[in-house]
């Protein structure tokens, strides 16, 4: 039996996202400890810290370049590390959305295209069927370079918490799964 089937005990609090990344041929299990802000991976065993938002990390993932993205709900920010040079501070990628600050930040999911995809969900019990004003967005590549930010659901939906990529996905009209939950 590989580590990978036995029970990990998480270090942290409020633990969430658990993500699963190859490196080397070696599938590293990361979670997110959003109680204490720190975003770990267990290698063999072993649990060591990748990055520390100083906030309430919820999700992350990590790009075809070995940056990780995090999605954190008390900077309602997405944020980015470089764990290859142990840069434990992240910094910021967006904020907003046409100059309107997030609501809170829940989850993140990286394509193979390039695309991260991230949900912002409101808060639990402000945003439900009756009024639902959580959004999903994506950072895309721009047609000229460098990024983009779009909305793909904007105030529409009820308490947006989960994202998913299809695994196959090469286009960014391949399927995207979107949990929502409601009070």
């Amino acid at each position: 039996m590989t580590y990978l089937q036995e029970t990990i005990r998480c270090k942290g609090s409020k633990i969430c996202s658990p993500f699963v990344r190859e490196v080397g041929g070696k599938s590293i299990v990361g979670y997110v400890s959003s109680g204490t802000g720190e975003v770990y991976a267990v290698t063999e065993g072993k649990h060591v810290v990748w990055t520390q938002t100083g906030g309430e990390p919820m999700g992350a993932a990590f790009d075809s370049q070995g940056k990780l993205h995090v999605a954190d709900c008390a900077h309602a920010a997405i944020l980015k590390a470089d764990v290859s040079v142990h840069n434990h501070q992240p910094g910021l990628v967006v904020k907003v959305y046409e100059e309107k600050p997030f609501k809170v930040l829940n989850i993140i999911a990286y394509c193979p295209t390039g695309v991260v995809y991230f949900t912002d969900s409101g808060p639990l019990g402000e945003t439900t069927l009756a009024q639902p004003n959580g959004s999903v967005f994506c950072i895309a590549p721009g047609p000229t370079g460098g990024q983009v930010l779009k909305p793909l659901a904007l105030d529409c939906l009820a308490h947006p918490c989960g994202v998913a990529v299809s695994p196959n996905s090469k286009s960014m009209s391949d399927m995207l799964h979107v949990k929502s939950t409601h009070p």
